[in-house]
């Protein structure tokens, strides 16, 4: 979860079982490729120890500047990349967006699977050098009565899964 001057702490989690880690990076990654450059360096950094104490079999990120966080580290770990909005289309530097859009390339030919929120957004990804069949339509939100939520559920195989997770998740307890 990135820190910043605006943000001072990590929003509360209910969970006790789901460990949030604090990023910090400076501000102005959409106005400048150097500042990009130097936060994604920084987060990587952040995260080398994270990556050596807690290992992951699966690695899910939110957006091209993630990959660039975990590329160090990653190996021959699962990465998925939920692409739920167009990280080239929001209002940036140039040089920024070209600098995304090297890493979004990397990040789709590296990534295992690529879910998107919609199928313009898939559409985009395979243009952009997504392999279709790594593509697929994961729209937000969920279906209770497509996907009922079960108590326990067994994992398809024994021994525990450990997946390290890149963006946001929020839980509204009140629905």
């Amino acid at each position: 979860a990135p820190l910043s001057r605006r943000r001072a702490q990590l929003v509360e989690n209910p969970r006790q079982d789901v460990h949030l880690v604090p990023l910090f990076r400076f501000p102005g990654s959409y106005r400048s490729a150097k500042m990009l450059a130097f936060n994604n360096r920084a987060c990587a950094l952040q995260l080398r120890a994270l990556a050596s104490r807690q290992p992951a079999e699966i690695v899910l990120v939110t957006s091209p500047e993630c990959y660039a966080w975990v590329e160090p580290w990653l190996g021959e770990r699962i990465l998925a990349y939920d692409c739920m909005d167009d990280a080239l289309a929001f209002v940036q530097d140039a040089t920024v967006r070209a600098a995304k859009d090297v890493l979004e390339r990397a990040l789709f030919a590296r990534a295992d699977l690529v879910t998107c929120s919609t199928s313009t957004l898939a559409q985009r990804c395979i243009a952009r050098g997504a392999p279709a069949d790594r593509v697929h339509l994961l729209p937000n939100g969920w279906d209770p009565q497509a996907f009922p939520l079960q108590a326990e559920r067994t994992l398809p195989r024994s021994g525990p899964l450990t997946l390290t997770y890149f963006g946001t998740i929020t839980v509204d307890e009140h629905r």
